[in-house]
């Protein structure tokens, strides 16, 4: 089953609110984009694969994302870009995506000026572009655990 989460472009759309507690969800595409999504987007019970792509970019007042802890996948779903877009938000702080395995394709964090850290999960899969820009990363950081990293890594602060 091809599962697919997409609202864009509703500048009136200041929040999702999720409970998929006790329930595996597998998403193929989640996008909520171009709106006006404000504080925190609470995923925490959103469990199984977020994967293809994801983005929530271009959401202004939006200051934070809460992953579950347990078990987000990421993945590639072939031949088809995956992504994971984060771009023209006002993130602040770090972003936790500990609970995201297999990260895959591309990692774009752009736009985020008061993002002072991402902490990411452990992936093996390849990563051809990470780019970070536009933000304030403080610190060391760790991207180690990122196995399959090469093609562009790109950090501009």
């Amino acid at each position: 089953m091809y599962n697919v989460l997409e609202l864009q472009d509703n500048l009136l759309l200041t929040g999702v609110t999720f409970d998929m507690t006790g329930t595996s969800n597998n998403f193929n595409e989640f996008k909520i984009f171009n709106c006006n999504l404000t504080g925190n987007l609470d995923l925490s019970t959103v469990s199984g694969t977020l994967g293809g792509s994801f983005s929530v970019a271009n959401n202004p007042s939006l200051t934070g994302i809460t992953f579950s802890s347990s078990g987000n996948t990421h993945y590639s779903t072939g031949p088809s870009t995956t992504y994971m877009f984060f771009n023209d938000c006002n993130l602040t702080g770090n972003l936790n995506m500990s609970g995201i395995t297999g990260l895959s394709t591309s990692f774009y964090v752009i736009g985020n000026n008061n993002l002072t850290g991402v902490t990411h999960g452990p992936s093996v899969n390849d990563i051809t572009t990470y780019l970070a820009q536009g933000v304030d990363l403080q610190g060391t950081h760790d991207m180690s655990m990122l196995t399959g990293l090469g093609g562009r890594v790109t950090v501009i602060l």
